[in-house]
């Protein structure tokens, strides 16, 4: 079955149910006001959008922020769940034809009240479940404890620690076979010295800090820089908008071997190490679901082994600007580079910086866009799978 409309990335304005879905929208919102407040009860910040043009362009520039945002779906819900527009469900709904369940998860990250259900359409209505028990937090579920070991057995072989002439500078992780993707500003200080950098990939110590493996070194490539973007001063970074579009302070690396199809293990025996898909993820991100961070804190002094960390709930929460992904998990120098994980292991973040209330990453839907602009037609789109 071919995508819904709200999934595409950037939205296709050639579709003619997209064309629909608007023309609906502007129907049922003829004012510009009404279009903000659709907006905000979208959870979207609306700093960020012009209300001050003809109609149908504001719901054409709402429709790509949510997108951005991840929020797209959540949206869609809430015009189903206005009672004064309840003309235009009908053309709405037929725009959703096959794609009806992505609108039901949307309605339950919003965690509506029974009221707000009883006015959805019956195809976009949600269930609950009754009993002894209580679901407190229903993102946070339950996990399979074989399925989660496996999950996170493939993820800790997929991150590195990055060393920059011999020191610890950060975290990355493979996106495909000689690939990583880490921060600009771990990476920044190498110019064209490929050789001064390396994915240290394995590396383990016990609970007393003590080597139980050293690890697997792998140089960068002499041309070690694929494609890379920059970022703000600190307080532009911490400020409730963030850094505008453009500053997403991440680095593509190109590794001097394939580590990533390569087996684990000192003679690379081992099962194939694998890498992070960038794509995994489109669906958005809930405060009320758990995320992890994997990656190589690292003190003053001392060199940390890979370490999880995570919050259920996470509290994730975009900045203004939609540029960065707040949440509040635990990270420390060294977590730079570290790879963001929803509950399903799929990467979503590159971490990128520690706050005073929350830490935050980059949405790595940004990164991919980015990477499609800098890098068009080349052969590495294909090899990490963009």
């Amino acid at each position: 079955m071919e995508t819904a409309w709200f999934e595409d990335l950037p939205l296709d304005w050639t579709r003619t149910d997209l064309r629909d879905a608007v023309a609906a929208i502007v129907v049922g919102y003829p004012m510009t006001n009404q279009i903000m407040l659709l907006a905000k009860s979208a959870g979207l910040a609306t700093g960020s959008i012009d209300f001050n043009g003809p109609v149908k362009f504001v719901v054409h520039d709402v429709l790509e922020k949510a997108r951005l945002a991840d929020r797209l779906e959540q949206l869609v819900f809430e015009v189903f769940a206005d009672p004064e527009v309840e003309g235009l469900h009908d053309a709405l709904r037929k725009t959703l034809a096959g794609h009806e369940a992505k609108v039901r998860a949307a309605a339950l990250l919003r965690r509506p009240s029974l009221d707000v259900l009883g006015r959805l359409p019956a195809d976009v209505a949600v269930q609950g479940d009754t009993g002894t028990e209580t679901l407190l937090n229903a993102m946070a579920a339950f996990e399979d404890p074989a399925l989660f070991r496996s999950r996170l057995a493939a993820s800790e072989v997929r991150v590195c620690q990055i060393i920059v002439r011999g020191e610890a500078a950060g975290s990355g992780f493979l996106v495909g076979p000689q690939h990583i993707l880490t921060n600009w500003h771990v990476t920044q200080t190498l110019g064209d010295q490929g050789s001064d950098g390396v994915a240290l990939f394995d590396h383990k110590r016990d609970t007393k800090g003590a080597v139980v493996n050293p690890g697997r070194p792998v140089p960068f490539a002499p041309e070690w820089k694929v494609a890379s973007s920059g970022f703000a001063a600190d307080p532009v970074e911490l400020s409730p908008e963030g850094p505008a579009m453009g500053l997403f302070d991440y680095a593509l690396v190109h590794l001097s071997e394939p580590v990533g199809s390569q087996g684990i293990g000192p003679d690379n025996s081992g099962d194939p190490r694998g890498s992070f898909a960038l794509s995994a993820r489109n669906t958005p991100i809930s405060a009320d679901e758990p995320l992890w961070v994997l990656g190589h804190p690292a003190t003053s002094d001392t060199q940390l082994p890979l370490l999880l960390s995570f919050a259920s709930p996470s509290g994730a929460n975009l900045s203004t600007n939609l540029t960065r992904l707040r949440y509040k998990i635990n990270t420390k120098r060294g977590s730079s580079g570290s790879v963001v994980l929803d509950r399903n292991f799929d990467a979503v973040a590159l971490h990128h910086f520690g706050g005073t209330t929350d830490n935050q990453g980059v949405p790595l839907q940004l990164v991919i866009e980015d990477l499609r602009k800098q890098v068009a037609g080349a052969a590495v789109l294909a090899e990490i799978g963009v």
